[in-house]
């Protein structure tokens, strides 16, 4: 992944100073959050790593 500063010139685009960030590997999908400050990326699962559980209505379960 690399950050570039990009310009209008004469209606085209001009890319200046290129930074790399930071490499995905095998990462086939990334998204952006709204403020451009943080990165989901999609990464291969290691061997070995427990599934993850996602609990919703949480707070439901805590008034019973």
């Amino acid at each position: 992944m690399v950050a570039a500063e990009i310009h209008a010139l004469n209606s085209a685009p001009q890319v200046e100073r290129t930074q790399p960030l930071f490499s995905l590997g095998d990462a086939a999908q990334f998204d952006v959050s709204a403020d451009g400050q943080r990165f989901l990326i999609e990464a291969p699962a290691e061997s070995g790593v427990e599934p993850l559980t996602l609990v919703q209505n949480w707070t439901a379960a805590l008034r019973k």
